[in-house]
C-alpha cells in the first residue's frame, strides 16, 4: 500500500531525472539527511497534514544549523 501511494512521487522524480544529461542516485543515511528524517518523524508522530510555504518549521532550525556547520567544516 505504501509503495502504491508513493508511486506518483517516484514517477515525477523519474521524469525530472530524465531531463538531466547525467545524474546519479545515491543512498543517504540518516546522518546525511537529518532534516528529511526529522520531517518524516514529525509527520508520523503528529499525524497532521502540514504545508510550509514561506516559513521553516521551528523544530528544523537546530538541525539545519548543524547541517550548515558540517558543510562549512568540510
Amino acid at each position: 500500500m505504501i509503495a502504491s501511494a508513493a508511486a506518483p512521487i517516484f514517477e515525477e522524480c523519474y521524469d525530472i531525472w530524465m531531463d538531466f544529461p547525467s545524474a546519479m542516485i545515491e543512498h543517504c543515511d540518516r546522518e546525511a539527511n537529518k532534516v528529511a528524517h526529522e520531517l518524516a518523524q514529525q509527520a508520523f508522530v503528529s499525524k497532521a497534514i502540514c504545508i510550509w510555504v514561506d516559513s521553516t518549521p521551528s523544530f528544523i532550525f537546530p538541525i539545519l544549523s548543524k547541517d550548515v556547520t558540517i558543510l562549512l567544516d568540510e
